[in-house]
Parts: C-alpha cells; structure tokens; sequence
C-alpha cells in the first residue's frame, strides 16, 4: 500500500496518517515501502499471531498482539518480506518493503 500525501517529506502516508480501510480490508500495514518502521492495524478484534519472514523464508520476528503493533526492521536489509498474521479464523499475508535500513 503506497499512499501519496504531499504534505509528509517523501509523500508518503507516515505512522500519524494511516491509510482508510475499505469495507473488505482486515489488514492495514503503513506506510508500505517504509524505512523500516511499520504499524500494523487490524479491523477485526482479538489477539493475533503476527510472523515475518525474508524473501528466502526466514523467520525475523513472531509475537501476538491485539489489534494494533508495530513492526521494527531497522538494521534488516532493504528488500521484501512477507507478514503472515492469524486469528482463529483468519489468515492473511502481506508484502511489506523496506526501502532502507533505517540506520
């Protein structure tokens, strides 16, 4: 999800400005590419288990959380991962950027 917003330095949605939610959408991840920071916000309620894994399919992070985290990849190299979160019911996978390291 890339959201242009001119008044942020690089355009983009930034961690106070998160994208709106459509009816269908459980999951939102911003701002995606990012610079590492990332917050993640779920539409459904209830503990979640949260897993991140490189573009090989390492593991770098598996924690629950209820409805709202965030996901700290700074010092991880620039690239693309894959945030698998599931509830009891509910799965879903969403390709995250990191454009930096953050450093």
């Amino acid at each position: 999800w890339l959201f242009h917003d001119p008044d942020t330095p690089q355009g983009l949605a930034g961690a106070e400005n998160p994208p709106t939610a459509s009816a269908n959408q459980t999951v939102r991840l911003w701002p995606n590419p990012g610079d590492g920071f990332f917050r993640i916000e779920l539409a459904r309620t209830g503990l979640a288990d949260l897993a991140v894994r490189d573009a090989q399919g390492k593991l770098i992070l598996n924690e629950e959380f209820d409805t709202s985290s965030s996901i700290d990849l700074r010092g991880r190299a620039p690239g693309l991962y894959f945030v698998n979160i599931r509830q009891a019911d509910f799965q879903q996978t969403v390709k995250l950027i990191v454009l930096s390291s953050g450093d």
